[in-house]
């Protein structure tokens, strides 16, 4: 799950559920995300150590109790941070998308950047397309096709 992400990145696992007409449907998937999305989140929450933000200590970051400060901050924010529902729905859309607009691995890798040679490559576009399936049956292929290209990405 972590392949090829920063050693800083943060990993969950998240469940999606809907319910209609008395019948459950569920998404088990993951979700990563880089440091920058939470010393984003952690900026926006202001997320404090030792009375400072990442905002009082951005013009002495680089000085070491600047660092230890932020690293601490960094530490406290990925512990609390959690993607929400359109994060996660906007994160699917976005691969689902890209998996419906390719003809095929060679093309999904060629718009993607990805080696078409690379096992790795069509083990995550095996991934993309399985989840892209589970996706439509979450929300029925009218609502998905209306996320994937009517609903503005975050």
């Amino acid at each position: 799950m972590s392949d090829g992400m920063a050693s800083d990145s943060v990993h969950f696992k998240a469940c999606i559920t809907s319910e209609e007409n008395g019948t459950d449907r569920w998404l088990n998937t993951y979700y990563s995300c880089g440091s920058g999305i939470v010393e984003s989140w952690a900026r926006d929450n202001k997320i404090t150590e030792r009375g400072a933000t990442l905002i009082s200590i951005a013009k002495y970051r680089n000085s070491v109790d600047g660092d230890a400060t932020y690293r601490a901050i960094m530490k406290r924010a990925k512990a609390d941070f959690r993607p929400d529902l359109a994060d996660l729905l906007d994160c699917l859309a976005s691969d689902a998308a890209c998996i419906d607009n390719a003809r095929d691995f060679t093309d999904w890798a060629n718009d993607l950047g990805y080696d078409d040679d690379s096992i790795k490559a069509r083990k995550t576009y095996d991934i993309c397309v399985e989840q892209s399936r589970e996706l439509e049956h979450l929300l029925g292929r009218d609502q998905l096709q209306i996320l994937m290209y009517e609903v503005e990405r975050l």
